[in-house]
């Protein structure tokens, strides 16, 4: 091989190599985080079998991270996936497998986001709606970079306090807010951008706003980002593995009129 097709071999390599890292394709793991959560038309979506969480490999989903060929044998071969073939191309099965190569990557990362999905749920028009807050732990042993920022954020607010560098041990929390002035579904990614392995990351963040009857339920999901209430949530790095992050919470019904039911 001569030395000027080497260089141009060179090139061609560093061209693919910064076109993997580049913003588009973190940006098609963001939209495979919004399909991960919702899909077009309401249909039934990837959490609804998978669950909120997908670190936790239920019903093996994170084989998917292989490639979005396996997406599409899956639809094919998993009778209960059928209807996916008609609601998935083939960009939303790559978009989704990026997603999950992400979330596959934060198994052996120093960085542990919870939880990977906020769901604030039907909410009222113009109810006053608490917070929901996700943290992130450093359970690596070097200071890391951490951004925490929100994509398509119509309707959502965020504050956070995480610093310029985060220290090994410590933990930083994102507060998103919701307005409910006006009514409508809406979602958005709350990305964490830095420097550590297994990021970008992605928290996907979904509401509907309703206008409530009189006497009607809205349901209110604890905040379980609360380590004080939730005390397993963030264990010692010491301790820290797989399969002790937290799976359940408790849920509070309120009446709109002033009664109350409480179940956990």
């Amino acid at each position: 091989m001569n030395l000027a097709l080497s260089l141009r071999l060179c090139a061609f390599a560093g061209m693919v190599a910064g076109m993997l890292a580049s913003p588009a394709a973190a940006q098609d793991a963001a939209r495979g985080a919004a399909l991960y959560l919702q899909l077009p038309g309401g249909q039934p979506s990837c959490v609804e079998c998978h669950g909120p969480d997908p670190l936790g490999n239920r019903n093996r989903l994170l084989t998917a991270a292989s490639g979005p060929e396996i997406i599409a044998l899956a639809i094919t071969k998993v009778g209960a996936m059928g209807y996916l073939g008609e609601l998935l191309d083939e960009r939303d099965r790559s978009d989704l497998s990026a997603y999950l190569a992400r979330v596959n990557a934060m198994d052996a990362a120093p960085v542990v986001i919870w939880p990977r999905v906020l769901e604030f749920g039907r909410v009222g028009a113009g109810a006053v709606v608490p917070e929901q807050a996700v943290r992130l732990l450093n359970a690596g042993r070097q200071p890391v970079a951490v951004q925490p920022t929100l994509a398509s954020a119509a309707g959502f607010g965020l504050r956070h306090d995480c610093p310029p560098q985060l220290a090994p041990g410590a933990t930083c929390t994102a507060h998103v807010a919701l307005s409910s002035a006006d009514t409508g579904r809406r979602s958005a990614s709350l990305q964490w951008l830095g420097d550590a392995d297994g990021l970008p990351q992605w928290t996907r963040v979904n509401a509907s706003v309703e206008t409530v009857a009189a006497g009607a339920l809205v349901a209110a999901v604890a905040n379980i980002a609360d380590p004080t209430k939730y005390s397993s949530q963030w264990p010692s790095i010491e301790g820290y593995g797989a399969g002790r992050r937290p799976r359940s919470a408790t849920v509070v019904i309120t009446k709109n009129d002033g009664g109350m039911i409480g179940f956990g």
